[in-house]
């Protein structure tokens, strides 16, 4: 437990970076509205490109130190709801996630 804190604390500002780069995309949906949404996974890792313009920025497709993975899924229930959820890595294999749902 004290090696987790320990972790913690000497990585917060790149916890505090990932999660405002999440937020900030995040943000930008909600403000472009459920119709700019384009279900897919979409990996920053992988050099994917946005399709229509999702995600939008901060996504970049260009791998950098704080990688991205936006995920929309139609979830069905109520109809036309949308999820969203935002994965940003840092330190290689950790991250920070984001999820919201969008309705029509």
């Amino acid at each position: 437990m004290f090696t987790q804190g320990m972790y913690v604390l000497s990585h917060s500002k790149e916890v505090d970076l990932a999660t405002e780069r999440a937020h900030d995309c995040m943000e930008t949906v909600r403000a472009l509205g459920v119709g700019s949404i384009v279900p897919g996974t979409y990996d920053s890792r992988n050099g994917d490109p946005p399709a229509s313009g999702f995600p939008p920025a901060p996504y970049n497709p260009v791998p950098d130190q704080y990688p991205m993975v936006v995920e929309a899924t139609s979830v069905g229930a109520p109809a036309g709801t949308i999820s969203v959820k935002i994965d940003v890595y840092y330190d290689q294999d950790r991250k920070v996630s984001l999820e919201t749902y969008f309705s029509l």
